[in-house]
């Protein structure tokens, strides 16, 4: 997991709505931020991960120690 994944999924973790994260990325100086673009890289570590949901990503990333 790269870093901006990462910082993806904590915040996501902190409750944080997909548009929400997609604004706070942009703040930060990140590229490649539209929602749509974090719909996909949440679709990308779904399949990479072999889960369904967001939700079962988590839990394997915690599981994991990922996260």
């Amino acid at each position: 997991m790269d870093k901006k994944e990462y910082k993806v999924m904590k915040l996501l973790a902190k409750g944080y709505t997909q548009k929400e994260v997609s604004q706070e990325l942009k703040k930060n100086g990140y590229s490649a931020t539209s929602l749509s673009t974090i719909e996909k890289l949440l679709a990308k570590l779904r399949k990479q991960y072999k889960v369904k949901t967001t939700i079962q990503l988590f839990v394997f990333l915690v599981k994991k120690e990922v996260l």
